[in-house]
């Protein structure tokens, strides 16, 4: 499964507003972004400081306009093998492989006027450069200026696809006090059996919501995961106590249960992860909720 999430940033040459998108990608457990509107110089060398997306691909004006990038976490099964980047900073074409399939990528910020002319030459391109290739993983993204329908030109909007009837907005207009949805993720037909779910996010930071959506790859791939301990659980008295109790009852239940006190201590350190486990997703779920309900009070 690769989350992929796009999301117009309106400039990233502050740290504060980095950090910001930052936080928000981790919380959303991006695999692959695309990022419109950087503003970054393009004169200048930019590189995001974060392990988590070690690899980013960057569009720029010379100006300090427009500007798209796309960026892949560490985690995400993506292999990229080749590259184009508009030197107006308006589109990110990236041809590669995602496990086994083979996925042309596209990243677009058009312009306010003329978006159809704009857009049919980036769509001749994308599909001259990667998309006709055999059962191709199509995935088309961007904040494209327009309102279009479900589906255009053979290419079908994962959102609307999967909540035909909501009428969620991804940009407010504070001027012109107007909600749009101008946010897509469009795919070919062959591509939508891989679809595993859409959704959007909140207004936060940005006047732009976040779009995801969770493509399959079909191949089967399962991301590694280490446990470690969360050394914040025994910083804070209430969980430290909590936890200091399990550790208390259960040598009080098992102790002498067994002649070697080895097993004893062995299966004492997976009895204290669960709980570990356990006290962390308590909290996390208390932290979400009150995260979405502060959120929700922030759409306009």
């Amino acid at each position: 499964m690769v989350k992929c999430v796009t999301l117009n940033v309106k400039g990233l040459n502050s740290n504060a507003k980095r950090k910001l998108l930052l936080l928000e990608l981790k919380s959303l457990k991006a695999d692959v972004v695309f990022l419109q509107e950087t503003h970054f110089d393009g004169g200048s060398f930019f590189r995001f400081a974060s392990h988590l997306y070690p690899i980013a691909y960057l569009a720029t004006h010379c100006r300090r306009k427009a500007g798209v990038a796309i960026l892949i976490s560490t985690q995400c099964p993506l292999r990229v093998e080749s590259s184009t980047l508009d030197p107006q900073g308006r589109y990110i074409i990236l041809c590669g492989h995602l496990v086994d399939k083979p996925i042309p990528l596209c990243n677009i910020y058009a312009p306010n006027t003329l978006q159809i002319r704009f857009l049919g030459g980036i769509f001749r391109k994308f599909f001259l450069e990667g998309a006709d290739s055999p059962e191709p993983l199509v995935l088309l993204s961007g904040d494209l200026n327009a309102v279009f329908s479900d589906s255009m030109d053979c290419l079908y909007d994962l959102w609307h696809l999967s909540h035909p009837t909501d009428r969620s907005f991804s940009f407010y207009s504070s001027p012109h006090g107007s909600h749009t949805h101008i946010e897509y993720f469009f795919v070919t037909i062959s591509t939508l059996r891989f679809l595993e779910g859409a959704d959007m996010g909140q207004m936060t930071w940005s006047d732009h919501a976040p779009v995801m959506v969770d493509i399959s790859s079909g191949s089967g791939h399962v991301r590694q995961c280490h446990w470690r301990l969360n050394d914040s659980l025994l910083k804070q008295p209430i969980t430290r106590e909590e936890l200091r109790e399990h550790l208390k009852s259960y040598f009080a239940l098992n102790e002498g249960s067994v002649g070697d006190v080895r097993p004893l201590w062995e299966a004492h350190k997976a009895v204290m992860r669960g709980h570990c486990i356990g006290i962390s997703s308590r909290l996390k779920r208390d932290s979400v909720a009150l995260v979405k309900t502060l959120t929700s009070r922030l759409r306009p």
